[in-house]
């Protein structure tokens, strides 16, 4: 069996995806991809062009996030026309750079990305909030 995995950089709208191939081929594609750097985002907002982005920064030991979560992907399901992001702000030392640079105070926070412009931002496990905004904004 092959596996041919592609990062979400080369993909279209910066979404994840992977390729099996077997007897038959199945497409296996992560609806919120984890990004680790600046660099990573610039690069994602560039290539999302017109179509909403948004960002969920959380840590691992926050309880609200890990709450979240599920949620979280699951509108990533619903709203296929969105990028969904995840940066775990304690995982390394430039996730920690991300979090200041993007002046994250309280997690999770969730960052609204549109034509490279920064336009809303939640902060807190508000469902109802984050589903709006992504109805206003998309």
């Amino acid at each position: 069996m092959a596996f041919i995995a592609s990062s979400f950089m080369g993909t279209p709208l910066g979404r994840a995806g992977a390729v099996c191939t077997a007897q038959t081929q199945n497409v296996v594609r992560m609806l919120v991809s984890d990004i680790g750097s600046k660099a990573e985002l610039d690069k994602v907002l560039e290539g999302a062009g017109s179509s909403l982005v948004v960002v969920d920064y959380s840590t691992s030991w926050c309880g609200p996030c890990k709450m979240i979560e599920p949620k979280f992907q699951q509108m990533s399901e619903e709203y296929s026309d969105v990028v969904f992001l995840k940066v775990m702000g304690d995982k390394d030392e430039e996730t920690q750079e991300m979090m200041k640079t993007e002046s994250i105070r309280a997690v999770p926070a969730f960052h609204f990305w549109k034509e490279k412009e920064r336009v809303h931002t939640i902060t807190g496990a508000r469902t109802d909030d984050i589903e709006s905004a992504i109805d206003t904004y998309k």
